[in-house]
């Protein structure tokens, strides 16, 4: 089985709705991509809206999208962070390239994206030690410049 595939069935397994496209082409920054980012968060609001199985089940003010690494993501995700008005943090996985997490079976980034999704998306405190103190999970060696933005 594709390991991406069992990537994101190993973040359903925490209770994510998971909607994935097949290939986000185009590079870092191609605004095709960002529109099929918003139409997969577009998808959940309007699934919890309309009649069917999802109705009102989903949690919409918690849904988060997300991309993957590229050998020039960090600008873009800079970029995006220094943009950002929320609490927010950043760090990079130490030699992580492109096609890292379905190269590695997850690798280091699919516990730290699953801690981000339990702390952020359910409020799991158990989570934030990836995240709290200088010696948190990802202010650690494997992880390179963590920063944090509005923290309170």
């Amino acid at each position: 089985m594709d390991l991406l595939v069992t990537g994101l069935r190993n973040f359903a397994s925490h209770g994510v709705v998971v909607v994935g496209t097949p290939v986000l082409g185009g590079g870092p920054g191609d605004p095709a991509n960002r529109q099929k980012m918003l139409d997969g968060l577009d998808w959940i609001i309007e699934q919890n809206e309309v009649a069917g199985i999802y109705q009102g089940n989903l949690w919409v003010d918690h849904a988060v999208s997300m991309g993957t690494n590229d050998p020039i993501g960090l600008p873009l995700q800079q970029q995006t962070d220094d943009m950002s008005e929320v609490q927010t943090f950043l760090a990079t996985l130490t030699n992580a390239g492109h096609g890292y997490i379905e190269q590695n079976g997850g690798g280091e980034q699919q516990p730290a994206i699953v801690a981000w999704m339990r702390y952020w998306i359910y409020g799991d405190t158990g989570a934030e030690h990836y995240f709290y103190g200088d010696d948190g999970v990802m202010c650690m060696p494997l992880w390179e410049n963590p920063q944090r933005k509005n923290w309170e």
